[in-house]
């Protein structure tokens, strides 16, 4: 829901009292295959919600006192051909900088628990081999 336009939904569900969400869980994990590639995914509700630059639900999410918003989601690509996997591991505020979602991006900055200084992480390596290749960057 929170990478459709259901602020309403989501407010409702929040402030419910029988309602008890995991906000930090990884839920929208999807697994893509074609004939050179397999990719898989897992995505927060916030990350969700940021990338697809829904301000309300953003701001609905920011405002829940257990929302871990420097969680990475992670993002695995397995090149068939080249028997070759990279990982990037990145947080909501990569992703709406990635994106230019600016008013977004300025909740997130004022947002005192947001580590602006996060590292997107990218780590590649053959499958059958010890020799992993990390890379670290910050956004800004």
């Amino acid at each position: 829901m929170c990478k459709y336009d259901y602020s309403n939904i989501i407010h409702n569900l929040l402030t419910s009292s029988s309602f008890n969400a995991n906000l930090n869980e990884n839920f929208n994990q999807r697994k893509l295959k074609s004939s050179l590639e397999t990719i898989e995914k897992s995505e927060s509700s916030l990350f969700a919600a940021v990338k697809k630059g829904n301000f309300k639900i953003v701001c609905l999410l920011l405002a829940q006192k257990s929302i871990c918003v420097n969680s990475c989601c992670c993002f695995k690509h397995f090149y068939k051909n080249e028997d070759k996997c990279k990982i990037l591991e990145k947080t909501a505020f990569h992703i709406a900088i990635e994106k230019n979602h600016s008013r977004i991006i300025n909740l997130l900055i004022n947002n005192e628990k947001v580590d602006v200084n996060s590292k997107i992480i990218s780590k590649s390596s053959k499958k059958h081999g010890n020799n992993i290749e990390i890379q670290e960057k910050t956004v800004l």
